[in-house]
C-alpha cells in the first residue's frame, strides 16, 4: 500500500458540508491526524492523506465519500478542486502535534492516527 495525500476545496453550501465530509472520509481510510517519524500532527484544513493501492482507488474512495456526505446532508457536495499525490518524501509542521499515547496506538501508522482522530480531544475537529 502507498500513502496518498488530497488536498481539496469543497464549495460552501447551506448546512456546511466539512464535518459531514470529513466523518465520510474517515470511513473510506482518509485521516486529517498523520504521524511522522514519532509525533502525529494535524493536517492543514481541507487536507487528508490514507494508504491505497492505487490512486485511481484513492480518488474513487474520495469520490464515494463525497457521496455519502451528501446523502448524509440532503444537499450536493461540491469539490471545487483537489490535488492527490504519494508521499515519497515529505516534511510536515503543524501547531496541533504531539507524541502517540499508548491507550490509542494501533498496529500500524494508519491505525494509530486514526484511533487519535477519533479518539483524542485534542485532535477534535
Amino acid at each position: 500500500m502507498t500513502s496518498y495525500l488530497v488536498t481539496y476545496d469543497l464549495k460552501e453550501t447551506t448546512p456546511k458540508p466539512h464535518r459531514a465530509f470529513i466523518q465520510a472520509a474517515e470511513k473510506e481510510g482518509f485521516l486529517y491526524v498523520f504521524q511522522g517519524t514519532r509525533d502525529l500532527f494535524r493536517l492543514p484544513n481541507t487536507t487528508l492523506w490514507g494508504e491505497f493501492a492505487s490512486c485511481d482507488l484513492a480518488t474513487k474512495a474520495f469520490d464515494r465519500a463525497k457521496a455519502a456526505a451528501a446523502r448524509s446532508l440532503g444537499v450536493t457536495v461540491y469539490v471545487e478542486k483537489n490535488f492527490f499525490t504519494s508521499l515519497d518524501d515529505w516534511s510536515v509542521t503543524s501547531d496541533r502535534s504531539k507524541a502517540p499515547e499508548a491507550r490509542w496506538t494501533g498496529y500500524s501508522k494508519l491505525e494509530t492516527c486514526r484511533q487519535h482522530q477519533l479518539n483524542d480531544p485534542y485532535f477534535a475537529y
